[in-house]
C-alpha cells in the first residue's frame, strides 16, 4: 500500500480511491496475525471504512483489493481477492480477479 497505488504480488492498481483489507502474520509468532484495513487516498479510506469487517461471521478472504465504486456497484468494483497458500504467498488457485465479467 502506498498513496496513489496498491501492489499484490505481480499486479498493480492506481487511484486514490483504492482500499485493501488483508490479513498478515505477525513476524515471530507461529499464531498471531495482523489485520490490515487501508486506502490509497481519502477516497480509498472511504471505501474501507463502509464495512463491517469487525462483525462475527462477516465473511472476508485473506486479502480483498477494491474501490470506492464497489459501494453503489458490489461485485464489480471488487479488484482482486483470495486466499494466501500456506506459505502466505499468492497462487493462481485460490484468487477471484475482475477482468470486467462479474
Amino acid at each position: 500500500m502506498e498513496r496513489n497505488k496498491i501492489t499484490a504480488g505481480n499486479k498493480q492498481w492506481t487511484g486514490n480511491d483504492l482500499a485493501a483489507y488483508f490479513v498478515w502474520p505477525i513476524q515471530g509468532s507461529p499464531i498471531a496475525s495482523v489485520g490490515v484495513i487501508s486506502g490509497s487516498g481519502i477516497n480509498g479510506m472511504k471505501a474501507a471504512n463502509a464495512n463491517q469487517y469487525f462483525a462475527g461471521a462477516s465473511g472476508f478472504p485473506d486479502f480483498m483489493i477494491f474501490n470506492l465504486d464497489m459501494l453503489q456497484t458490489g461485485a464489480l468494483g471488487v479488484k482482486f481477492a483470495g486466499f494466501f497458500d500456506n506459505n502466505w504467498k499468492i497462487d493462481n488457485v485460490n484468487i477471484v480477479e475482475n477482468n470486467g465479467k462479474f
